[in-house]
């Protein structure tokens, strides 16, 4: 069927194209076309150029690219594996696992501080300067079990919750 270049009603193009009148018109409104002054060949033009950019995954048509969508999925999927990843390392913990963690290194700490006081009382020598260090080494012992507390809990050396 041959048509005119002339002014183009809108179930003509939609006849032409073979798509349903709302389709043409919701191109048309999309594309910015005005039917009755545009070409049916730069109608048809514009429809060839929106399904390549739709099968190329960039058009949008209101939702998300597929091309966009692909790469947040690529990019959802790369961070849960970093996560977890990390979370094996021992460098990131769930924050419902903080608090009892912190709990055992402070009760392990307070047990471990408490069983060395008569030991200490005991054990220090009566030079100064050696008795300086002997409980400069307690002290960060107890500061270090204090700060351990990523490992508390799982009987690491450790108070099990």
């Amino acid at each position: 069927m041959a048509m005119s270049e002339s002014i183009l009603t809108q179930s003509e193009i939609a006849e032409h194209l073979d798509l349903s009148e709302r389709s043409v018109r919701e191109f048309l409104d999309a594309s910015g076309i005005d039917h009755k002054r545009a070409k049916l060949s730069d109608i048809r033009i514009a429809y060839i150029r929106r399904l390549r950019e739709q099968a190329a995954g960039r058009a949008t048509n209101g939702d998300l690219a597929l091309a966009t969508e692909r790469a947040g999925l690529a990019r959802a999927q790369r961070v849960r594996i970093e996560m977890e990843n990390a979370r094996e390392q021992h460098l990131l913990v769930r924050v419902e696992e903080i608090e009892p963690r912190m709990k055992a290194a402070a009760v392990y700490a307070r047990v471990r501080w408490l069983e060395a006081v008569p030991r200490l009382a005991r054990e220090l020598p009566d030079d100064p300067i050696r008795r300086e260090e002997v409980l400069q080494v307690e002290f960060e012992a107890f500061l270090h079990r204090l700060a351990d507390w990523a490992h508390a809990g799982h009987g690491e050396d450790g108070i099990d919750d």
